[in-house]
């Protein structure tokens, strides 16, 4: 933020420190629990973007709204913990869940409760899954055992630093926002740059290139049909 690197996404400035201490969104918040929905595409991506004249729509908005696809499976974990913690408490604790849809630092609590590691292209990979992930939130005033947090695995690997088209990354784990095709495409209402836009690779809404490049995408996961139950 300091850098600009946030571009024209000033709800992330201004609420900048509530999105790293639940307790200044919530004063009531004890736990966060984190999960994670995979949505891995079936075919490459990057295939589509060899294919002259095709443009490429981000894997994660091809199908249903993730809101609408987590929505369901989230409520039903949220009366869960009602439930439980009224039988083992004797009271039913209070929640509040998140799907991208308040200021919660989703992927440093996704990095905190085991789900997966920050990857040097900022985003949480799992190396059972890799990094197509949707994550929710739910906030309790629960005091619960904390998992332990994942271990960073990416090693001296730079393929999604090396692929990157528009070199938005400036550093291992620092991406500049404003120079990132999903940015362009998708969060600024700004014309697009020359310099960016003579190499957007055929994107037209958001981009998958860091992510089909990485290693930990390259295993076949187990993959989950948009609005999918998750498993249990």
């Amino acid at each position: 933020i300091q850098r600009g690197y946030h571009g024209d996404m000033g709800w992330m400035a201004d609420k900048a420190q509530m999105r790293s201490d639940p307790a200044l969104l919530w004063p009531e918040a004890k736990s966060v629990v984190v999960v994670g929905h995979n949505y891995a595409p079936e075919k490459n991506p990057l295939e589509k973007l060899a294919q002259k004249n095709i443009g490429n729509i981000s894997c994660y908005a091809q199908g249903d709204d993730y809101h609408d696809i987590l929505d369901s499976p989230l409520q039903a974990l949220e009366q869960f913990i009602q439930d439980q913690s009224e039988r083992e408490f004797g009271r039913r604790a209070r929640t509040r869940r998140y799907i991208d849809t308040g200021p919660v630092m989703e992927k440093l609590y996704a990095e905190a409760a085991g789900i997966g590691w920050m990857g040097k292209n900022t985003l949480v990979l799992n190396e059972s899954i890799g990094s197509y992930l949707l994550l929710a939130e739910i906030i309790t005033d629960l005091e619960l055992t904390p998992d332990s947090p994942a271990v960073e695995r990416c090693g001296s690997c730079t393929r999604c630093l090396d692929a990157c088209p528009t070199n938005a990354f400036v550093s291992p784990f620092v991406l500049d926002a404003t120079r990132c095709i999903s940015y362009q495409t998708i969060e600024t209402r700004q014309d697009i740059p020359g310099d960016i836009s003579d190499h957007l690779e055929g994107n037209l809404f958001g981009c998958d290139i860091c992510q089909e490049v990485c290693p930990w995408n390259s295993r076949p996961p187990t993959r989950e049909k948009p609005g999918a139950n998750w498993p249990a």
